[in-house]
């Protein structure tokens, strides 16, 4: 049966890589997406970390608490998951409240789960001039929310905030201690769940009326697609080839 479980472990270990191009490929729009990967280990290196380009940081994959796929993990390379936060083509807006971040680094902002971190800068005002995101979470200056009442605004690139001229905050933008610990939470926001992974002073630059864009790049995802439908189909193939000739073992065996 261990060619059937070779054959079953490597349509998962294809799954999951489809479901995170699938995921890609939908939020190729999404301002500052950043791009999900599953790496494989190297069996012939001896299950050797696979080498990335700089911008990529990886996470471990979490074995399932299932017998099943623990054991079918254990014969596919099944390597790591990874999110690319290597910068996105920046955008020009002309609206003051569009914010982009150049370099790394985060914006923080306030949901009722805890402080989370985005790269997406499109803010809005709520009714009470509180600076938001389009999902309504409080956007975090260094002293606690951004209230802007006033004319004009302008956003210099160390994060200041001035409203006709006066400064009325500085946003607070940080990095992590450890940034492939950081797990995506949904509405374009990471966090961290463990504690080790400290913040850090950015030295990002902010550059006011523009928005980073998806770093997805379509025509690469829609190849990677294609490559990964036809490795599922060769494994679900060999499958089948294992099944069949362990139904003729069987009937053979029967017959002697």
């Amino acid at each position: 049966m261990k060619g059937i479980y070779l054959a079953a472990s490597g349509m998962m270990g294809q799954w999951m890589k489809l479901e995170a191009i699938s995921n890609n490929i939908s939020n190729i729009n999404t301002t500052a997406y950043k791009k999900d990967t599953i790496y494989f280990r190297n069996l012939l290196m001896g299950g050797a970390q696979p080498q990335t380009r700089p911008g990529v940081q990886l996470a471990s994959i979490q074995n399932s608490s299932s017998p099943s796929l623990s054991l079918l993990q254990s014969y596919y390379p099944v390597g790591n998951y990874a999110i690319d936060f290597s910068e996105g083509e920046l955008h020009e807006t002309g609206n003051p409240l569009d914010l982009a971040l150049k370099g790394e680094g985060f914006f923080v902002v306030s949901t009722p789960q805890g402080r989370r971190y985005t790269r997406s800068g499109g803010f809005t005002l709520s009714t009470n001039g509180e600076l938001q995101t389009l999902d309504g979470f409080s956007v975090l200056g260094q002293n606690g929310p951004i209230t802007i009442q006033g004319g004009e605004v302008e956003v210099t690139s160390s994060g200041e905030i001035k409203v006709d001229g006066k400064v009325v905050g500085a946003l607070d933008i940080v990095d992590v201690s450890t940034p492939s610990a950081l797990v995506k939470d949904g509405k374009n926001l990471f966090y961290s769940p463990f504690a080790q992974s400290q913040e850090l002073s950015a030295n990002a630059a902010v550059l006011q009326g523009y928005l980073e864009q998806s770093n997805v790049n379509p025509v690469n995802q829609m190849v990677e697609l294609i490559n990964t439908v036809r490795s599922f189909q060769i494994y679900q193939k060999a499958m089948q080839t294992f099944d069949d000739n362990f139904g003729r073992l069987l009937d053979i065996a029967g017959r002697v």
